[in-house]
């Protein structure tokens, strides 16, 4: 499927994908979410990338939410289908087996930010701003950001966040856990390499299976969880990967992990 508003980028195991649209601050229209569905689904089955980074094209947006030109002329039906969209689009992300990072190199507002709150881990340019206005166009967060923004950062705060529109600071999100790292503007894009090329040369099943055991089990009783965390555990006993890391620590060497 050729794509028109998504770029892809592959370098080595790290999976690039970028918000193309930078005239329209990488907002989300239906097509557009269409498309980066169709790219999830696909690298859900891609066993060669190990790391997922989700950008936005330019310098001031990552993403800026809803396309609000397109919403004004939709149907209350088709808000809806949009709404339901983006909605299913962040469980595809949050879901996805990859471990994904948000690198917020731009404004993330709205549906944008809930993109971000999907993804494992949120790297920001430190002069950045994101929030969730949505109470601002009398409406609230319908992706998820009602979720998971107060298990990110707390109810108490994310109450103040979601009821008043906030728009927050680099500095303020990475003080609540919100962003896990922030980096000026001119070495942002080499960091965040870095950071998912170390995430990348962990062992990929290992991650994968952690990632799955963490959202499996955070909704359920401890004891169903831990139900959760074992059937995760026991998918590595018979793997390639297990044995190399036990020999390379044996043999005082770096692990050569395979994703077997």
């Amino acid at each position: 499927m050729k794509m028109t508003y998504i770029k892809t980028h592959q370098v080595n195991d790290v999976k690039i994908l970028e918000l193309s649209i930078e005239e329209k601050r990488n907002a989300l229209s239906y097509p557009v979410m269409q498309e980066l569905s169709t790219l999830l689904k696909e690298i859900r089955e891609d066993t060669y990338t190990r790391v997922v980074v989700l950008r936005g094209a330019g310098e001031k947006s990552f993403c800026a939410g809803a396309d609000l030109k397109e919403r004004v002329n939709l149907t209350q039906e088709e808000v809806r289908r949009n709404v339901l969209a983006t909605q299913q689009l962040t469980m595809l992300l949050e879901t996805l087996p990859q471990p994904t990072i948000a690198f917020l190199n731009g404004v993330a507002l709205g549906g944008g930010l809930e993109l971000a709150l999907a993804c494992d881990f949120r790297l920001a340019v430190k002069e950045i701003s994101l929030g969730l206005p949505e109470t601002n166009l009398a409406i609230i967060p319908g992706a998820g950001g009602t979720q998971r923004l107060p298990r990110l950062i707390g109810e108490s705060l994310a109450k103040e966040w979601i009821y008043f529109g906030k728009i927050a600071s680099a500095e303020e999100a990475l003080a609540c856990g919100l962003v896990h790292r922030i980096y000026t503007r001119e070495e942002a894009a080499s960091k965040v390499l870095e950071f998912a090329q170390e995430l990348a040369n962990r062992a990929p099943l290992a991650v994968q299976q952690a990632k799955r055991s963490i959202i499996g089990g955070r909704d359920r009783r401890m004891k169903d969880a831990l139900r959760v965390e074992w059937m995760a555990y026991e998918s590595l006993l018979d793997t390639h990967d297990r044995v190399e890391a036990l020999d390379a620590f044996l043999g005082k060497r770096s692990p050569s992990f395979l994703g077997k």
